[in-house]
């Protein structure tokens, strides 16, 4: 845990599976909580995400900004 108050970073993605672990783990030490919205990714991006740590939702409509 950190000495920051409940933060959760929301990162949308689609096809995002070489830098997603990165980008979680780069987040983690300033975040309590990290959730990915994925786009329905064809690339495993959602289960590498899992498996870095993320709580993941697949979400199956287009655009960023409708995921967040």
């Amino acid at each position: 845990m950190n000495d920051f108050p409940e933060i959760c970073v929301v990162i949308p993605t689609l096809s995002e599976a070489s830098t997603i672990a990165r980008v979680i783990e780069g987040v983690r030490p300033f975040a309590t909580r990290v959730l990915v919205i994925d786009g329905d990714s064809p690339d495993g991006t959602a289960q590498i995400a899992h498996d870095a740590g993320a709580e993941v939702v697949i979400f199956r409509e287009p655009g960023k900004g409708r995921a967040l």
